[in-house]
């Protein structure tokens, strides 16, 4: 049985005529995919033993979960940043949910910069503008994702300022 919302629905009945050794049965939640909430699967066996006068033995399990299909919502509270190439950005932003992997990435790359809780529930986060990469590809994004493994992103508005590095060259 699944129950959600108060509502206990029966996903999967079997009988067997005969007294396998195991068995494996699996059921789908489809029924359940738009709702969000409590959820409860409550697993009721019987075998065939001649226990308690022919009447089996009986075994039961509940396990409850909690069914997530919103992702993080995510605030920014620091609005433009000017960021020169090789130099690093700063952004705050605000969840509506406690989040797992909160942070900055830039997309194309495998930069991932953490992002910091503050005391009042606010992130901070420090990112990089890494001095090989050209200005039309620093595209830096917020990212987070919630326990359920629901992901959000949001851009991060940016200048990409432009920087000549110097060059030299020694000769030995």
């Amino acid at each position: 049985f699944v129950t959600m919302n108060g509502l206990r629905t029966n996903v999967l009945h079997k009988e067997f005529s005969d007294a396998p050794a195991s068995i494996r049965e699996s059921f789908s939640l489809e029924a359940f995919s738009s709702s969000e909430g409590l959820l409860s699967i409550d697993a009721v066996v019987l075998d065939a033993s001649l226990a308690n006068f022919g009447k089996g033995n009986t075994a039961e399990l509940t396990k409850n979960f909690t069914m997530d299909l919103t992702p993080p919502g995510i605030m920014p509270l620091s609005t433009m940043h000017n960021v020169r190439q090789g130099g690093v950005g700063c952004t705050t932003f605000a969840l509506n949910e406690e989040a797992l992997g909160v942070g900055v990435y830039l997309p194309n790359t495998d930069y991932f910069f953490q992002a910091f809780k503050q005391d009042n529930g606010d992130y901070v986060c420090l990112f990089a503008f890494p001095y090989d990469m050209p200005t039309d590809e620093f595209l830096p994004r917020i990212v987070a994702t919630d326990a359920a493994g629901n992901r959000n992103e949001m851009p991060v508005s940016v200048t990409a300022m432009p920087r000549e590095f110097k060059q030299d060259v020694i000769r030995l």
